[in-house]
């Protein structure tokens, strides 16, 4: 199938953009400066727009430990943006695709994301590696920072690139590097000679899990998928009544919550 658009009106602004997809797969932190890797597992802190990573996903919560999983029920979601003479929101996440030399504002970029994915850590089996295998400094660690504990992210989008006049470019080896460039290690393809996918997983938000000494099962009850004021909310997870915990004293290094930030 070509890829194809009526143009015209308001071009998206990237963080809206991608802040109306992440509403509608239902409530995920978006990532607001680019970065190489956030799977789940990743240990950051600092604040939702200046994230600190601080451990890759292996280092504290190795696969062959803790399994991802992969819900594909927002597979037959499909989601188109434009954006005015930029790539909107590929210059975030780990897409790592910016614009070409020739890419100019009289150039409207269009993206299409097709299909959401969730990725998420098993809770048993963070647990169980809690308890019994994780080493003393990556606890540390996680006394102090949150991690990644679940994404939403693409498998597959296109991009195709239309001028003044929103007539679609033609694409192929020779010109496609005059309006984007994208780092060697993605995978990608021009297809239909007007439209070139990207089939390298993007990640779009997050949700940030807590899990530290002082909770004494060990369970990943409290997660943030929300901000407010530059800061991450923590909520409850659980289904029954939790046992009441002092907000305050929990903090993410560099990004200290209070009781009066907390929104219940």
């Amino acid at each position: 199938m070509g890829f194809s658009l009526m143009l015209g009106g308001c071009e998206s602004n990237p963080a809206e953009a991608v802040d109306n997809i992440l509403i509608d797969v239902g409530g995920y932190i978006a990532y607001k400066n680019p970065v190489e890797d956030v799977s789940t597992g990743t240990i950051v802190g600092g604040r939702p727009s200046s994230l600190s990573y601080y451990a890759p996903a292996e280092e504290c919560f190795p696969p062959d430990r803790v399994r991802r999983h992969y819900n594909h029920e927002y597979l037959d979601k499909s989601y188109v943006n434009t954006f005015k003479g930029n790539v909107g929101f590929l210059t975030w996440g780990t897409s790592k695709i910016s614009g070409g030399g020739s890419l100019s504002k009289e150039h409207t970029v269009a993206i299409q994301i097709n299909g959401i994915t969730i990725e998420y850590l098993n809770a048993p089996d963070m647990t169980r590696y809690y308890r019994d295998g994780m080493d003393d400094i990556c606890k540390d660690y996680l006394d102090e920072f949150g991690f990644v504990v679940q994404s939403a992210m693409t498998d597959k989008l296109s991009i195709a690139i239309y001028d003044r006049t929103n007539t679609i470019i033609e694409l192929d080896e020779t010109n496609v590097n005059q309006y984007l460039t994208i780092s060697g290690d993605m995978d990608w393809e021009i297809v239909n000679s007007y439209r070139v996918e990207i089939n390298t997983p993007h990640y779009l938000g997050y949700h940030l899990g807590q899990l530290r000494k002082s909770d004494n099962n060990q369970m990943v009850r409290r997660r943030a998928t929300t901000i407010a004021n530059d800061r991450f909310i923590f909520k409850d997870d659980g289904v029954f009544d939790p046992v009441p915990f002092r907000l305050e004293s929990f903090s993410i290094r560099n990004n200290s919550l209070t009781a009066d930030q907390f929104i219940p």
